[in-house]
């Protein structure tokens, strides 16, 4: 019963494009991407170790971390909500079967990502295996899939429920990363460093490094490391043990009402009070009511997904939080001195709206096809073209709070200046860059073979042109990278945001070169949408 299980479960994650996205692809694009960007010379301080020698295991932590911690949290706390451990509970299969079968797929995908690691690092970037370590490699890395495995659960037990699971797994291990020598590599300030080695990703990611140094002695089995994550695994997996449950939680609506009971335990509901009155007016809404209605419903059930609103607003300012203090606030001479601060605040902004307005919009109006509710419509006295016209309005609302909420925090913690002669451009800029990407999410929900694969494509075009776009690389890029970081829309996009906040560009902040991509692209994005657009759930 438990291989049968454990084969389920590996066949499910392979079948959710988004979880192997995260798992396996995204941290093979960033050592790829890293690699290629950075080179192959010697870490300073290192006594010779190269580059690649440190990044292909260091990645190979965090995809093994993403497996067994990420992963595994958002999975179990899925099939918990749907109410899959309550039924499981009513089979053969027992408990502890099932966990012992969900944390044995768990490890054999997170073995297999760091397989994966390894053997790019080795064919593509020269990367040494050292033999005499093998032993200590390992045992490092069932224990740190140990450890992460354990704290995954925890985190299960503790989160009341999969919105507020993914946010925060994510919030937690992705700055993390930063501080342990996984995004960053080099000298962090000494109380960054200090923080870092209190948890068990820096430990895991130094551990395994240490196994992979040919210039080192010994077998290398790092026990003051495989102590710490030790003592941490211990910890989730004791919390895991006291407050794990297998059956769902309470609704939003009970837990508003501070109420812990099962539905068919509840009170009963109240006679309701409301005097109805009769319509004043018959008649048909105006245009604009329609929309608004549509648009205010979409943007309250945007507030109440907590993983949405952590990938769409915190993410991005967590980010421009955390990068100055692990980079620090140099000039930039290629963009006439302004501190890096002011140019982040701007392509950042810019990331949390195209994520709300191409990844975040194309998902949710994919989902409402594919659950029938757009064709359910057409037996409604509500036009399909209000409940379009309200999802767009939806996704632009949340694409500028988005935007708004990252330039604030600029200004705020870092006194990012605004420039008001270039206000009109700039505010063209914002108005046409969403209009693009939402332009474009709306064609990925037309072509996307169902919901599922529509985040994993979107992630997979918007985060790897992320890297091309002076988002998450700032310098000077190869010219193979530049070139093809012109080609779509998002550099554009970010770039005449971040130009129209830099007081050393003269002008209305109009740069029509980029208005002129983008549109194109908007423009492009509409008309996929409307040739192939369908109202009907795509088959199975």
């Amino acid at each position: 019963m438990i291989w049968s299980y454990l084969r389920y479960e590996n066949t499910a994650f392979w079948r959710s494009p988004i979880a192997a996205f995260f798992t396996i692809i995204f941290p093979l694009l960033f050592l790829v991407l890293l690699s290629s960007l950075v080179g192959n010379e010697e870490i300073p301080d290192s006594g010779g170790m190269r580059v690649a020698q440190f990044l292909t295991p260091a990645i190979a932590a965090f995809a093994a971390t993403t497996a067994s911690f990420t992963s595994l949290a958002v999975g179990v706390v899925i099939e918990r909500d749907d109410g899959q451990l309550k039924r499981a509970r009513g089979t053969p299969l027992a408990p502890w079967m099932y966990m012992v079968a969900r944390i044995g797929s768990t490890v054999w995908i997170a073995l297999l990502s760091v397989a994966l690691m390894v053997t790019v690092g080795v064919v593509f970037f020269g990367v040494q295996l050292v033999a005499r370590t093998a032993p200590a490699a390992v045992l490092t890395v069932i224990v740190g899939i140990g450890c992460f495995a354990a704290l995954g659960l925890a985190i299960v037990s503790v989160a009341p429920s999969q919105g507020a699971t993914q946010a925060l797994t994510n919030a937690i291990i992705l700055p993390l990363a930063f501080i342990s020598d996984i995004f960053a590599i080099g000298p962090l300030p000494t109380w960054l460093e200090r923080i870092g080695w209190l948890f068990p990703l820096k430990h895991f990611v130094n551990a395994l490094a240490d196994t992979f140094d040919p210039f080192s002695t010994g077998p290398q089995f790092a026990w003051d490391h495989l102590a710490v994550m030790t003592a941490w695994g211990v910890a989730g997996a004791l919390v895991a043990l006291r407050f794990f449950r297998w059956e769902p939680g309470p609704s939003g609506r009970q837990r508003r009402r501070g109420s812990t009971a099962r539905p068919d335990e509840a009170a009963p509901t109240p006679e309701p009070t409301t005097v109805l009155r009769p319509v004043e007016q018959t008649g048909r809404p105006a245009v604009a009511a329609l929309i608004a209605n549509q648009a205010g419903y979409a943007v309250r059930a945007f507030r109440r997904d907590t993983a949405s609103a952590f990938f769409t607003v915190g993410f991005p300012i967590m980010l421009l939080l955390l990068l100055p203090v692990v980079f620090g606030d140099d000039e930039l001479s290629a963009r006439g001195g302004v501190p890096l601060t002011q140019f982040l605040s701007a392509v950042l902004a810019v990331f949390g709206a195209a994520t709300a307005a191409y990844a975040d919009f194309s998902e949710r109006v994919a989902r409402a096809r594919d659950r029938g509710v757009l064709k359910r419509i057409h037996g409604t006295p509500l036009p399909v073209w209000a409940f379009m016209a309200g999802r767009v309005t939806s996704s632009v609302v949340v694409a500028l709070i988005s935007l708004v909420l990252t330039m604030a925090v600029g200004i705020v913690v870092y006194g990012v200046e605004l420039v008001p002669r270039a206000l009109p451009g700039l505010v063209t800029s914002v108005v046409v860059g969403i209009a693009c990407f939402a332009a474009l999410g709306l064609a990925l929900a037309t072509i996307a073979p169902n919901a599922r694969a529509v985040p994993a494509i979107a992630n997979a075009t918007l985060l790897p042109l992320s890297f091309f776009s002076d988002i998450f690389l700032i310098g000077d890029l190869p010219p193979w990278m530049d070139a093809v970081g012109w080609i779509f829309p998002l550099k554009h996009f970010a770039n005449a945001v971040a130009d129209g906040v830099n007081p050393t560009i003269p002008g209305a902040g109009f740069f029509w070169d980029h208005l002129a991509v983008m549109a194109a692209w908007g423009v492009a994005g509409a008309v996929v949408a409307l040739r192939f657009w369908t109202w009907e759930p795509r088959a199975a």
